[in-house]
C-alpha cells in the first residue's frame, strides 16, 4: 500500500533561512526559542523564506485560487550596545515611512513561467495592540489571500520580515501562516 504524503500547509518561525544579515537564536515569547536577525543593512532587508517550488520546504499545492491565509507572529525590536546591552526599541504602528514604521510581512508569490513576474506582492501591516511596546513582544497578525489567477504551479513563495529602521535587530517568535477555513 502507498503511503501518502502529509501536506505541510503551514509555516513556522524556523523556516526563515536568508537574509543578508545574520541570525541567531534566543529566548522566545512563548516558546524556549525564537529567531534575532542582526546586522541589517538596509531599512528594506529582514529574514526572508524563500521556498522555490523544486525545493519542500511547503507544498506549494496548499495555495489554492481565492484562498485565505492568515499570518501570525510575535516581534521584537532591540539595539546592542558596545558592551552587549540590549535595549528595547519603539515604532510606530501607523506608519510606512520605514525609519519609523514597525516591521511589516511581505508576501510573493511569483508564477513558475517567468520568474519575474509578481501574482502577489502584499505588504502586511497589521498588529494586534494599540501601540509597541518597546521591551517586549508585540501580536501581529494579518490575512492575504491568494489571487484567483494563480495556477499550482508557481516558481516561488517569499515572505520577508522588513519595512523598519536598519539601526534595529528584530526578534520573531510564534510566526505562522495557516489557512483561514471557512
Amino acid at each position: 500500500m502507498k503511503k501518502s504524503r502529509l501536506k505541510q500547509c503551514f509555516f513556522l518561525s524556523q523556516s526563515f533561512r536568508y537574509g543578508k544579515g545574520s541570525f541567531e537564536n534566543v529566548a522566545g515569547h512563548n516558546s524556549p526559542t525564537a529567531i534575532k536577525y542582526l546586522d541589517r543593512e538596509t531599512n528594506n532587508n529582514g529574514p526572508e523564506y524563500e521556498s522555490r517550488a523544486s525545493k519542500n520546504w511547503l507544498d506549494h499545492r496548499c495555495l489554492e485560487p481565492n484562498s485565505t491565509w492568515e499570518v501570525t507572529a510575535q516581534f521584537k525590536l532591540t539595539t546592542t550596545d558596545a558592551s552587549g546591552d540590549e535595549t528595547g526599541q519603539s515604532c510606530q504602528l501607523d506608519q510606512t515611512n520605514t525609519n519609523v514604521s514597525c516591521p511589516s510581512v511581505r508576501i510573493r508569490i511569483y508564477e513558475k513561467a517567468n520568474t519575474g513576474n509578481k501574482i502577489l506582492d502584499d505588504r502586511l501591516y497589521e498588529y494586534d495592540v494599540p501601540t509597541w511596546e518597546a521591551n517586549g513582544f508585540n501580536p501581529f497578525r494579518a490575512q492575504f489571500t491568494v489571487p484567483n489567477t494563480f495556477s499550482t504551479d508557481l516558481h516561488d513563495l517569499r515572505v520577508i520580515v522588513r519595512d523598519f529602521n536598519a539601526a534595529y535587530d528584530v526578534t520573531i517568535d510564534d510566526f505562522s501562516i495557516r489557512k483561514v477555513v471557512a
